[in-house]
């Protein structure tokens, strides 16, 4: 059974296409997932078009968030996340 093809998936789709690596309704199902919790749609179409011209392996979703959001997103986003949890 396969998953419905949506816009960012066939995005991802066509990602993984492009580095020549398998991908499973599973690992589609857990990017588009984690993508669209940190970038819009145009920011996940900016950050596939970037990788595909900057970076000669498959990137982790994480980078590509990286690409369009800036290296340490993720470092910030934990230390405002800490800063929230203790009231500051």
């Amino acid at each position: 059974m396969s998953i419905e093809q949506t816009p960012i998936r066939q995005e991802i789709s066509h990602l993984f296409a492009y580095y020549q690596r398998p991908l499973s309704d599973y690992i589609l199902e857990i990017w588009e997932q984690f993508l669209t919790a940190h970038l819009t749609t145009g920011e996940i179409h900016q950050a596939i078009a970037a990788a595909v011209t900057k970076l000669s392996e498959l990137p982790t979703p994480e980078q590509l968030v990286e690409l369009v959001k800036g290296t340490g997103y993720f470092c910030l986003l934990a230390l405002n996340q800490s800063l929230a949890a203790k009231g500051e």
